[in-house]
């Protein structure tokens, strides 16, 4: 067997929801094979595992109770697509070439694709070579599925933020003067390759000394198995500034944090997902030196995939823009291709308050290579907006996972290795306050 794969009509493995999907297996043999079909399976599931402990009285080989800690696994899982079609019936293939076409409709409310770390959603095309009286050689490709967010859906999110908090310290008998922050954005609702315009304001009428001030964009995700629950955050950017004495006061003025690739807020506008909840907030925090608690302030963030409509004569209309970063022209696409490892480009010049970095030679923290793709067709919802710049499409700021299923083995080939893909647009950076 010289080849078996799955060949796209798209440039890339990308889809919207209820977008169709095209495309062929191909069966290159160089003698005649046995076998009872030509099997091709699409589906879609989600995913969620995570353990729980609870202590549990045993009594041990001379009686005495004892208390143990024991691990209680948690599984839940959905079905989002689950077709499979014979694309050929028969006992043997001749020598030579063959292909097979096939098309699916992708349901319109499934939710986007989403690596977790307690759950997964994902998309899969597998074609198979069954043989009843031997194993099955299998090919698999994994694909994006993108559900809408339009933030013009969300008119509340066009609004500014703003949140205020205050606390005292005790010293022995004495409580100091108050510690005040309040932290403001331009809007509430952002896409990716956009902007959060945050300016903040720290009063420290307390007797103690601040450490550091420090933003964050966190993605938090909560995972459901029936009754129990998972929460997990991961840190999308952080950016940090100095020290603030006793006495003084301490402002952010408009700094600019740049939305990476994310997933969707609620995995998109479609259904809900039942198992897998993903939201976002940018937390403002002060943390003092010494004892004593940090001061926190938060602001919800809605990530959407469709920006507002104000903001589309800010982004850039440039064909070689790709995550954020200027990439150099790629070649049209021919008319059935197999999506292949992606091209990663460094940096140039860009934020460095993504929390996905590396660290160079010379000991410095470099950002992340930005890994982007070839866009698919728009679907239908855009043409509601035909003075929106099309987006990009980037490799989740998350990176690559394994995502080898326990059932494939040495007979499955495939890239086991993947990472979501999503929208993003370039926009141009609000300019600096001057100082």
């Amino acid at each position: 067997m010289e080849e078996f794969e799955i060949k796209l009509a798209s440039p890339s493995p990308i889809f919207y929801a209820g977008q169709m999907i095209h495309g062929k297996v191909v069966l290159d043999l160089s003698e005649s094979k046995k076998m009872s079909a030509v099997r091709l399976k699409v589906f879609g599931k989600g995913k969620v595992h995570f353990t729980t402990q609870i202590d549990v009285n045993v009594r041990d080989s001379r009686g005495n109770m004892r208390t143990e800690k024991e691990t209680i696994d948690h599984w839940a899982n959905e079905e989002y697509m689950d077709h499979e079609t014979i694309l050929f019936g028969g006992d043997h293939l001749g020598p030579g070439l063959h292909e097979f076409p096939f098309d699916y409709m992708i349901p319109p409310n499934v939710p986007t694709s989403f690596e977790g770390d307690y759950g997964c959603i994902r998309y899969t095309i597998q074609a198979e070579i069954v043989r009843n009286w031997l194993w099955n050689h299998r090919t698999k490709m994994n694909i994006t599925v993108i559900s809408i967010l339009d933030l013009n859906q969300f008119p509340e999110c066009s609004e500014p933020g703003h949140e205020s908090n205050s606390k005292t310290f005790c010293c022995l008998c004495c409580t100091s003067g108050p510690l005040t922050s309040s932290i403001v954005t331009d809007k509430t609702g952002f896409v990716p390759g956009e902007y959060i315009v945050v300016s903040a304001m720290i009063e420290n009428q307390s007797r103690k000394n601040m450490k550091t001030t420090e933003v964050k964009l966190v993605e938090k995700t909560i995972y459901r198995a029936g009754p129990e629950t998972k929460e997990s955050e991961r840190t999308v950017m952080e950016m940090k500034k100095g020290e603030i004495e006793s006495g003084d006061n301490f402002e952010w003025d408009r700094e600019p944090v740049l939305v990476p690739p994310l997933a969707p807020t609620w995995l998109g506008g479609g259904k809900p997902c039942g198992i897998i909840e993903v939201t976002y907030t940018l937390s403002f925090r002060v943390n003092p030196h010494g004892v004593g608690f940090s001061l926190y302030t938060h602001i919800p963030i809605l990530i959407g995939n469709i920006p507002l409509r104000p903001m589309f004569n800010k982004i850039k209309q440039d064909p070689g823009f790709a995550g954020g970063f200027s990439v150099p022209e790629v070649p049209p696409s021919v008319p059935y291709i197999t999506p292949g490892a992606p091209l990663e480009l460094p940096e140039d010049g860009g934020s460095s308050s993504s929390s996905s970095s590396s660290d160079d030679e010379d000991g410095e923290e470099r950002p992340a290579p930005v890994v982007y793709y070839q866009p698919p067709p728009l679907p239908d919802y855009f043409n509601t907006y035909n003075d929106l710049p099309p987006p990009s499409y980037a490799q989740s700021m998350w990176g690559q996972v394994n995502v080898q299923a326990d059932s494939d083995d040495e007979n499955t080939s495939g890239n086991f290795r993947y990472a979501p893909v999503y929208p993003t647009y370039n926009f141009n950076q609000p300019s600096a306050p001057p100082y």
